[in-house]
């Protein structure tokens, strides 16, 4: 894709493009220069070095890689960095207050855990577990095309000087685990501040260090669709998140109490960005430990590349009818036994929903922080025995035919490149999203959940209609009619019982699948 003639000015020097932006709060204005090495996602998010200037592009003495991300977003939408600096004010905001230890959201915490967050006050040193916008240039708004004049871009171009590795190209289950236990005291300060991540997963989580064999320190990433969580609003960016790790009552679009569904509005809290945590540690245990085919077997069913409602395989996995335990290598039999007490523990505080307030619910929230860090810490003790074992990596020849879909790659998930990788990716919900009407039809069953009588029948066709393994971590792959008809035979005959009311209500409840990001309405 030819990138010159664009404002920010632009000129390709070889096969790479040389970026011109404006330093911020510097009078008068003076620019800074950015030359790509090498495409990291599609045609918009780079590796690159800063150099002297566009006639002089030469590497700046001590200037390191850094990423440099070129997107176009809604006019109306905050940029990434104008969210990120929200978020920092608000954190401080609240440590500003010299009671903060005595706040409702804090009662479930130990007292270690509010000194570990006092200390993060200290200087700002909670800046640190997020991966920092360093430099970022809103543009002149555009129209996105002659057929809609109603409809204007911004293109922002954000710079991240931290060149991070994901989540899943770690190498080790230690490792991983580590990088999701600072995680966990990163969603804390998000939460403190009254603001939801809304997309946990392993390709946003994100870790730094200099140099081996320095311990990596968490960089949570993809602010894009952070906002504060506030409750009796219908918000469509509710309805977004990766289709691995989404919480369960997202993806159904209702909440579920006590394995009955609820009418109440749905709203995406703090509880959820934990419960995604919760969804990428079970996929840890079951679907990346080199040599463990029992658990890929089963739990391919449960993480699936496409996230429809009425999954009764993954309902059967967060309301435990499917059991970690029975199916990981035996190093991770004790962890996935707290992997599983944690889910009911989740599930339990799920049903103490209370639909008047965030207020009100502040003790469930503080209940689930707490419940996902001792887990953690429990697990912790045995760690010389789980810690070593290896995650597995992709094969090459999955991603290239994953490139055959259409749609851009996640940026975190080409695994054909260095595992030195970018700060996030790009999957606007402003850009067009191609999909197969088909493929979704057929996925669209009712929602309703199984009787417990029904649970080794569910267990044993979860095994036989497992669907191939997915990629994780890629755009979402999207079934031919084939496909479909071999791996849901079970839920197709659920489908075809269906009313004709709730085939046309299920109609009604597109899912957006392509760019990893899910959209159920």
């Amino acid at each position: 894709m030819d990138l010159t003639g664009y404002e920010p000015p632009i000129v390709t020097i070889g096969t790479n493009y040389l970026y011109e932006l404006p330093t911020q709060n510097v009078t008068p204005t003076q620019s800074r220069f950015f030359l790509t090495t090498r495409s990291i996602h599609a045609t918009h998010v780079w590796e690159a070095i800063e150099v002297e200037s566009r006639e002089r592009p030469e590497r700046l003495a001590n200037a390191k890689p850094a990423i440099l991300k070129d997107v176009l977003i809604n006019s109306s939408r905050l940029t990434e960095g104008d969210i990120q600096a929200q978020l920092f004010n608000d954190i401080r905001e609240f440590a500003a207050n010299s009671d903060w230890r005595k706040h409702a959201l804090l009662s479930k915490f130990e007292e270690v855990a509010k000194d570990r967050l006092a200390a993060l006050f200290d200087g700002d040193k909670f800046e640190d577990l997020f991966l920092r916008v360093a430099l970022e240039h809103r543009y002149p708004e555009t129209k996105c095309s002659k057929t809609d004049e109603t409809k204007l871009k911004a293109r922002v171009v954000t710079v991240f000087e931290e060149v991070c590795t994901a989540l899943h190209h770690l190498p080790t289950l230690g490792e991983a685990i580590d990088v999701i236990t600072q995680c966990t005291v990163a969603l804390q300060l998000m939460m403190l501040a009254g603001w939801v991540h809304h997309d946990i997963s392993a390709g946003n989580i994100l870790a730094f260090r200099e140099r081996e064999p320095m311990p990596w320190k968490v960089k949570l990433a993809d602010l894009e669709y952070a906002q504060k969580c506030v409750f009796k609003v219908k918000d469509v960016h509710s309805k977004i998140g990766t289709a691995y790790f989404i919480p369960f009552d997202i993806q159904d679009q209702k909440r579920l109490v006590w394995y009955k569904f609820r009418g109440d509005i749905l709203v995406y809290d703090f509880q959820h960005d934990i419960e995604s945590i919760w969804w990428l540690w079970l996929w840890l245990i079951t679907m990346r430990i080199s040599g463990n085919d029992a658990s890929h077997g089963v739990y391919r069913a449960v993480f699936k590349n496409v996230a429809y409602i009425g999954d009764e395989n993954r309902a059967g996995a967060w309301v435990g009818w499917l059991k970690p335990e029975a199916y990981v290598c035996q190093d991770l039999k004790d962890m996935a036994v707290v992997v599983d007490e944690l889910r009911a523990k989740l599930l339990k505080l799920s049903s103490t929903y209370e639909g008047t307030s965030i207020e009100a619910n502040y003790e469930r929230y503080s209940d689930a922080h707490m419940a996902v860090r001792q887990a953690l810490d429990i697990v912790d003790a045995t760690k010389h025995i789980w810690g070593p074992l290896r995650l597995v990596e992709r094969e090459k020849a999955d991603v290239v035919a994953d490139r055959k879909n259409d749609g851009p790659l996640d940026v975190m998930g080409d695994s054909d490149r260095p595992s030195r990788t970018s700060s996030s990716s790009e999957r606007s919900a402003d850009k067009p999203r191609p999909s197969n009407p088909a493929a979704i039809q057929a996925n669209l069953v009712e929602p309703q959940m199984l009787d417990n009588t029904n649970r080794a029948s569910q267990r044993s066709r979860t095994k036989r209609n497992a669907p191939e393994e997915p990629i994780d971590d890629i755009p979402v792959a999207r079934m031919t009619r084939s496909r479909t008809k071999g791996t849901n035979e079970g839920m197709q005959a659920r489908a075809t019982n269906t009313t004709k009311s709730t085939r046309k209500s299920a109609r009604k409840t597109p899912v957006d699948n392509s760019n990893k990001r899910i959209r159920l309405g």
